[in-house]
Protein backbone atom coordinates (compact mmCIF):
# COMPACT_ATOMS: atom_id res chain seq x y z
CA UNK A 1 0.00 0.00 0.00
CA UNK A 2 1.53 3.29 -1.17
CA UNK A 3 0.78 6.23 1.73
CA UNK A 4 1.77 9.65 -0.40
CA UNK A 5 5.30 10.77 0.97
CA UNK A 6 6.29 7.12 1.14
CA UNK A 7 8.67 5.91 -1.14
CA UNK A 8 9.40 2.12 -1.35
CA UNK A 9 13.26 1.77 -1.02
CA UNK A 10 14.89 -0.50 -3.52
CA UNK A 11 18.15 -2.45 -3.52
CA UNK A 12 20.99 -0.86 -5.69
CA UNK A 13 20.55 -2.90 -8.96
CA UNK A 14 23.58 -5.25 -10.23
CA UNK A 15 25.15 -3.28 -13.62
CA UNK A 16 24.64 -5.72 -16.25
CA UNK A 17 23.26 -8.57 -13.75
CA UNK A 18 26.91 -9.09 -12.68
CA UNK A 19 27.60 -9.87 -9.28
CA UNK A 20 30.63 -9.44 -7.37
CA UNK A 21 32.11 -12.88 -7.75
CA UNK A 22 35.61 -12.88 -9.30
CA UNK A 23 35.74 -13.27 -13.04
CA UNK A 24 35.86 -17.65 -13.61
CA UNK A 25 34.57 -18.04 -9.86
CA UNK A 26 31.79 -20.94 -9.95
CA UNK A 27 29.40 -21.61 -7.25
CA UNK A 28 31.19 -24.50 -5.24
CA UNK A 29 30.34 -27.94 -6.17
CA UNK A 30 31.80 -30.26 -3.47
CA UNK A 31 35.98 -31.69 -3.88
CA UNK A 32 35.92 -32.70 -7.30
CA UNK A 33 39.26 -33.96 -9.32
CA UNK A 34 40.38 -33.79 -13.11
CA UNK A 35 39.53 -36.97 -14.74
CA UNK A 36 42.61 -38.32 -16.26
CA UNK A 37 43.55 -40.53 -19.38
CA UNK A 38 44.31 -43.15 -17.06
CA UNK A 39 40.87 -43.29 -15.32
CA UNK A 40 39.65 -42.44 -18.92
CA UNK A 41 41.83 -45.53 -19.49
CA UNK A 42 40.02 -47.82 -17.06
CA UNK A 43 36.59 -46.56 -17.64
CA UNK A 44 37.15 -47.61 -21.74
CA UNK A 45 38.42 -51.25 -20.37
CA UNK A 46 35.16 -51.56 -18.36
CA UNK A 47 33.21 -50.42 -21.50
CA UNK A 48 34.60 -53.29 -23.55
CA UNK A 49 33.70 -56.14 -21.32
CA UNK A 50 30.80 -57.51 -22.95
CA UNK A 51 30.08 -59.97 -19.70
CA UNK A 52 30.10 -56.56 -17.27
CA UNK A 53 26.77 -55.91 -15.37
CA UNK A 54 24.08 -53.84 -17.13
CA UNK A 55 23.58 -50.17 -15.56
CA UNK A 56 20.50 -51.47 -13.34
CA UNK A 57 22.09 -54.44 -12.04
CA UNK A 58 25.30 -51.99 -10.81
CA UNK A 59 23.07 -49.64 -9.19
CA UNK A 60 20.63 -52.28 -7.44
CA UNK A 61 24.15 -54.72 -6.62
CA UNK A 62 26.85 -51.98 -5.55
CA UNK A 63 25.00 -48.89 -5.47
CA UNK A 64 26.91 -47.29 -8.23
CA UNK A 65 25.84 -45.10 -11.24
CA UNK A 66 27.74 -45.71 -14.22
CA UNK A 67 25.88 -42.71 -16.38
CA UNK A 68 28.28 -40.59 -16.32
CA UNK A 69 30.38 -43.01 -17.99
CA UNK A 70 30.48 -41.79 -21.92
CA UNK A 71 30.50 -38.42 -20.40
CA UNK A 72 33.96 -38.65 -18.96
CA UNK A 73 35.14 -40.63 -21.21
CA UNK A 74 34.55 -38.29 -24.38
CA UNK A 75 35.48 -35.43 -22.18
CA UNK A 76 32.01 -33.58 -21.97
CA UNK A 77 32.22 -33.70 -18.43
CA UNK A 78 36.17 -32.88 -17.41
CA UNK A 79 35.87 -33.20 -13.98
CA UNK A 80 34.31 -35.65 -10.84
CA UNK A 81 33.73 -35.80 -7.34
CA UNK A 82 35.90 -37.67 -5.32
CA UNK A 83 33.46 -39.90 -3.13
CA UNK A 84 31.84 -40.64 -7.22
CA UNK A 85 35.37 -41.95 -7.99
CA UNK A 86 36.28 -43.68 -4.68
CA UNK A 87 32.83 -45.43 -5.61
CA UNK A 88 33.12 -46.43 -8.73
CA UNK A 89 37.01 -47.45 -9.05
CA UNK A 90 36.57 -50.56 -7.42
CA UNK A 91 33.52 -51.56 -9.90
CA UNK A 92 36.07 -50.39 -12.83
CA UNK A 93 38.47 -52.41 -11.86
CA UNK A 94 36.19 -55.40 -11.12
CA UNK A 95 34.60 -55.70 -14.22
CA UNK A 96 37.62 -54.00 -16.93
CA UNK A 97 38.77 -56.15 -19.42
CA UNK A 98 42.63 -56.85 -18.64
Amino acid sequence: MNRPGYRLKLPPQVPNGRTNRAPGHRRARGDSIPVTDDMKGLMRAFMDNRDRPVRSELRRDYQVDTSDLLRWISGEKPRMRVDTWERVKPILEQFAVR
